[in-house]
């Protein structure tokens, strides 16, 4: 972008915002020369992106449901993931939300999730899932994060992949639906050794489940996790580490 003309940036900042470029028609050549440097800083800003990608979304959406005000943060949150056993318990989650909401019995019904999709990639034959673990993803991101598996193979053994292949997955999906559906909180042995090797403690995990999230706050993960993020953001505490201690064994 540092290369685009000043008339290309302003080209391209007038389909986001036209009226912002109409009103440099008239303005001293310095103004608009300085606002043309800020929309090209803004052009080149991943802020700036999101904040026109979520803008697009929600009124989009606001147009559908009839309704107006603010999208995001009335309807939706964010939480941070601090480990992988809070991955897999939000992937569990969300992989769920039909059959808890009552649209669906069974993951092969539980259509537009992720499991939903594997599932019908592995022919719905439970012999045919795959008793491996997630697939290494690092060299996708590593410009991003400025490692690779050839430049730093000490720092990508650090970010392994969650311990926990799919056929593990789908046994602790199918266990917490028949222990939700008939209101008891014991899982298969198999089940709870996955949940302990995830250091989640089984019984918790399936007594809170349906309020998974909501014990926490801005973030889900180990009561140490909440710790060095407190130790990070200089603060005194973080909601959640009430739930943490209930949801997880203490660290070895």
């Amino acid at each position: 972008m540092a290369t685009w003309s000043d008339d290309e940036v302003l080209t391209r900042w007038g389909r986001l915002f036209p009226a912002s470029v109409r009103r440099l028609d008239h303005q001293p050549q310095a103004m608009r020369k300085a606002a043309v440097e800020q929309f090209r800083q803004r052009l080149a800003s991943l802020s700036w992106f999101m904040k026109c990608l979520n803008e697009a979304i929600a009124r989009q959406a606001n147009r559908e449901d009839g309704c107006t005000g603010r999208f995001w943060e009335g309807r939706f949150k964010s939480q941070a993931l601090l480990d992988e056993a809070a991955l897999v318990a939000c992937m569990a989650y969300v992989d769920l939300n039909p059959i808890r909401a009552g649209l669906a019995r069974r993951l092969t019904h539980a259509e537009y999730t992720s499991i939903f999709e594997r599932l019908g990639l592995c022919g719905h034959r439970r012999g045919s899932y795959p008793a491996v673990g997630l697939a290494p993803f690092i060299d996708a991101v590593g410009p991003l994060v400025g490692v690779s598996s050839a430049s730093d193979p000490q720092r990508l053994q650090a970010i392994a992949p969650v311990p926990i292949c799919f056929a593990d997955y789908v046994e602790l999906l199918d266990a917490t639906v028949v222990c939700c559906r008939r209101a008891q909180v014991q899982l298969p042995e198999s089940t709870e050794g996955l949940l302990r090797k995830l250091r989640l403690q089984p019984k918790e995990f399936v007594a809170n489940f349906l309020q998974l999230t909501r014990g926490f706050f801005r973030m889900i993960g180990a009561v140490e996790r909440f710790e060095l993020m407190r130790r990070k953001a200089s603060v005194h505490w973080f909601k959640g580490v009430r739930a943490a201690r209930r949801l997880y064994s203490r660290a070895a």
